[in-house]
């Protein structure tokens, strides 16, 4: 009886270190400062951006040819939201601050979120390099550099959006470089 207890206090005891030692993490939460807002720069570890505009729309013109922008092929169509949805259109200006490039469009330099009034997270729409103006597959913000970027998100119509959060993911697709902690950016009237 002896040798089962103290066996069940080892295995106890094991179990309570190994649970402090998990690697799973919880989902960050945006930084504790004060938030930013649509028109001031706010910083995430080397990248800083400015929201220029947060608006909502029915549909939005995507290059849909497969040719690159400005071959002379591209053409671009009105594509809409769908029924019981609508585009949330957020334009920005981002400085590459870090010490290599940054691929905006496809890289997933940015893993970027929009919410809405009731705590709802929506992630951008793949392929964002078919929107007019954004920076192509490959097309790298280099260090020191600028570029203006657009984050679409497909959400329901009736949704009215608060905020918008970024982060810098240099770390690979889905492993965050340096900071676990989004950046918010707040917006001053709900976008509907």
């Amino acid at each position: 009886m002896h040798k089962r207890s103290a066996l069940t206090t080892v295995l106890l005891a094991a179990g309570i270190a190994l649970a402090g030692c998990s690697s799973a993490s919880p989902t960050a939460e945006p930084q504790a400062a004060t938030p930013s807002r649509v028109g001031q720069p706010a910083t995430n570890v080397g990248v800083a951006v400015t929201v220029n505009s947060v608006t909502a729309v029915p549909m939005i013109a995507l290059n849909q040819s497969g040719y690159r922008p400005g071959s002379g092929y591209d053409t671009y169509t009105d594509t809409p939201a769908g029924a019981g949805d609508k585009y949330v259109v957020v334009s920005a200006h981002v400085v590459n601050n870090e010490a290599k490039p940054l691929d905006l469009s496809c890289g997933a330099a940015l893993k970027t979120l929009a919410k809405d009034d009731q705590g709802r997270q929506y992630a951008p729409m793949d392929q964002l390099f078919k929107f007019k103006g954004n920076p192509q597959c490959d097309e790298a913000v280099e260090p020191g550099q600028a570029a203006d970027m657009t984050w679409i998100y497909r959400v329901p119509a009736d949704a009215h959006m608060v905020s918008w959060q970024f982060q810098e993911n240099n770390g690979g697709f889905f492993t965050l470089h340096r900071n676990d902690s989004p950046t918010l950016v707040q917006l001053d009237n709900p976008v509907t």
